[in-house]
């Protein structure tokens, strides 16, 4: 007897985790590829198998150290070709790429005149090609580039893959498999571990030597030695960072003992000085927060957190000192945020991690052990400052403030800390917010309190407060719940409210002198519903919202669009947004289409029928179709309803999931080219009775004695 795996020709299953930056990767369909069509596509001894066309002395195209390497001078370009392909086949490609310098321009060229841009590293794509040639070439006479295990390969099975799609920045964020808010980051300096390049101006009046033994036990350290004469550092320019940023480096002493990390401004230069003996903060201007990390073998990994723009990064040897001498450095990263996180390498782009911006989310909230695909709508955190506390941004009442106090929800030391100086309304607070009809929320670890109540409110409408365990205590002028639980003590609260500009978090009541961690105040303006985190540093920022999209079903032969089909989904339905559908069965015509709207099921246009599913609750549905005009929707177990028309019939080859449209969490998704049973759908979506023994008997694949 087959299973529901086999019969299945999509599978994507949340549980799998299985994904990259722009595409959520499914279980099923296989991809299945051809024979390799490159000849030496390793170049582990020289260029044989490839052709140079147009060759000119002012360009170099050559075999060395077991890659290809090409470099442009002259005005016209030279060629690094095959020609192999076969027309009208579809190809997948895959190649390894090393950008020299700061060059742009690698290209691997097809089909006449297309081109694909390259990118450092790994570098993949699919094509149908309309001639047999493929080249790498050079677009401007400044590209220099080094290329590797190059293989092209017929696509003989397509992948059921969505594509994904969010925005342009790492506003977003998630709960990882270990229950911990997990962010995107970036290293915003370029050539983080290689001070001679020269995108390190060297003002030292001395030398920068590699090769050195590092914190880590390699040998990439850097030796910075100086010249007599004070002040005397490389820097990095052309920077572009603001708002609350960490600047952080490894540094050991050698014949000096000290470091400066130094930063331009537009105003007064913020900068601290380490001593390297101790790790104590020798001298320091314009500081939000500092650490010093003793790493071993007199190594410190030195942390300096500063709220300003700046244009221009420096490294002193001991700053303003007119000796000679040097010290060692390894892995200097500016990022954005209170504290130094794990170091990031770059070379000629900055470098990135966690959640980036086109990354889906497989989301762990609610302490779940297997993730759910996170789609939401595009949402504003209007509070400035969501971490820095002490910020003056923040007006107190009753409390001061401090900041990295403690263990956050993202496990990292970056919460802050409010101490009560009064019983009465112990908050921190912002006026002239807009807020309209929106939702505040922020997380609190109130342990450490022994009495009173955790209160978010809005002046002139009201508040919401909570007892010390989560559970809600009294509401007024808005709405409220429990608090989430993130583990270790700590909660999410949220209060939705119709109007208002003054906000305020902190406590009610309680014990003067005792206070409380916090982390990530939030403020979504118009808006009736909780979403994820999103971190600010200086600026309001806006997460976009997710999209996932599989189309051409029928040229990959997952459905065929005049067939039968059968669509399985299970979900989470959290909150509904602008009128427009979270989930779509459709052609690229979008006419008619199966949907999802806000929580009810159906199709248009001009069908008959519909149904509604619950919020908050786990659902699992099935449209069940063919070329006719009639689809049979399941939910939960039961046959709810046949969707129905004597107009256009629904040609289905094109699934849409939209967060735009309202939240909701996706934790499979499962196509079959075929209508399965009413039985089988009954059961997909959760049957636990049945009509007859025999039913039973198929469902539980029993064998039945007569």
């Amino acid at each position: 007897m087959s299973s529901y795996y086999d019969d299945a020709s999509l599978m994507l299953l949340a549980s799998g985790g299985a994904q990259k930056d722009g595409k959520v990767y499914s279980i099923k369909p296989v991809p299945v590829y051809g024979t390799e069509r490159v000849t030496n596509g390793t170049f582990n001894n020289d260029l044989s198998g490839w052709t140079i066309n147009n060759a000119n002395a002012g360009n170099v195209v050559e075999w060395s150290a077991g890659q290809a390497y090409l470099k442009r001078t002259a005005s016209a370009a030279t060629e690094l070709r095959q020609s192999t392909l076969v027309v009208g086949k579809k190809y997948y490609v895959n190649v390894d790429v090393n950008i020299i310098g700061d060059s742009t321009g690698g290209a691997l060229e097809y089909n006449g005149s297309t081109r694909f841009i390259l990118n450092e590293g790994v570098n993949s794509f699919k094509f149908t090609a309309s001639t047999t040639l493929f080249s790498f070439i050079c677009l401007s006479n400044s590209t220099e580039y080094y290329i590797d295990n190059v293989s092209i390969k017929e696509v003989l099975v397509e992948d059921g893959d969505f594509t994904f799609s969010r925005g342009s920045n790492l506003a977003a964020t998630r709960v990882d498999a270990a229950h911990l808010i997990e962010k995107g980051r970036e290293n915003l300096l370029l050539q983080s571990n290689t001070f001679d390049n020269a995108v390190w101006d060297n003002q030292l009046g001395g030398s920068v030597t590699g090769g050195q033994t590092g914190y880590d036990g390699t040998l990439d350290a850097w030796l910075l030695t100086k010249s007599a004469i004070a002040y005397k550092y490389i820097r990095q320019m052309n920077l572009s960072a603001s708002g609350v940023y960490n600047y952080s480096i490894y540094a050991k002493a050698n014949t000096l003992n000290k470091i400066t990390i130094f930063n331009d401004v537009s105003g007064a230069n913020p900068y601290a000085t380490f001593s390297l003996v101790d790790g104590s903060i020798v001298a320091s201007s314009g500081l939000v927060d500092s650490s010093a990390t003793d790493v071993g073998g007199g190594w410190w990994r030195l942390s300096a957190t500063f709220n300003d723009t700046i244009t221009t990064a420096r490294i002193y040897p001991d700053f303003g000192q007119t000796t000679a001498g040097s010290i060692y450095i390894q892995d200097a990263q500016i990022e954005q945020g209170l504290i130094a996180t794990d170091y990031i390498p770059t070379t000629t782009t900055t470098g990135t991690a966690g959640i980036l911006e086109d990354t889906p989310r497989f989301d762990y909230s609610f302490g779940a052990s297997c993730p759910s695909l996170l789609l939401e709508p595009s949402r504003l955190n209007n509070i400035l400052y969501s971490e820095n506390v002490t910020n003056s941004w923040w007006l107190k009442s009753n409390v001061t403030a401090l900041d990295n106090q403690g263990i956050s929800p993202e496990g990292l030391n970056n919460a802050g800390k409010i101490t009560l100086t009064s019983t009465g309304g112990a908050v921190l607070y912002r006026t002239s917010l807009t807020i309209g009809n929106g939702v505040l929320s922020f997380f609190a670890k109130p342990g450490t309190l022994s009495a009173g109540r955790i209160r978010i409110s809005v002046d002139g409408v009201g508040a919401a407060y909570w007892n010390l365990d989560g559970t809600i205590n009294s509401v007024s002028g808005g709405t409220a719940e429990g608090a989430e639980n993130y583990g270790n003590g700590w909660f999410r609260y949220s209060y939705n409210v119709p109007s208002g500009s003054v906000a305020n978090y902190g406590v009610q009541g309680g014990v003067i002198g005792e206070g409380m961690l916090v982390y990530g105040m939030q403020v979504e303006p118009n808006a009736t519903y909780t979403t994820s985190y999103i971190p600010t540093y200086g600026t309001s920022v806006t997460r976009a919202a997710d999209t996932a999209i599989i189309r051409t079903l029928d040229t990959k032969n997952i459905i065929t669009d005049s067939g039968s089909w059968t669509a399985f989904f299970e979900l989470e339905l959290l909150g509904n947004e602008s009128p427009n559908d979270k989930i779509q069965l459709t052609d690229d015509s979008n006419n008619p289409r199966a949907y999802l709207y806000h929580q009810t099921a159906g199709v248009s246009p001009s069908w008959l029928g519909s149904s509604t599913l619950n919020m908050n609750t786990n659902n699992k549905i099935v449209y069940r179709g063919n070329s006719t005009q009639n689809i049979s929707f399941f939910k939960n177990g039961n046959n709810a309803v046949t969707f129905s028309t004597t107009s256009t019939g629904l040609v289905f080859n094109r699934v849409n999931f939209y967060g735009a449209n309202g939240a909701f969490r996706l934790k499979q998704a499962i196509l079959f080219p075929t209508e399965l049973s009413d039985l089988d759908c009954e059961i997909l979506t959760g049957a636990t009775t049945y009509n007859t023994f025999a039913e039973m008997a198929v469902a539980l694949n029993y064998t039945v004695y007569e």
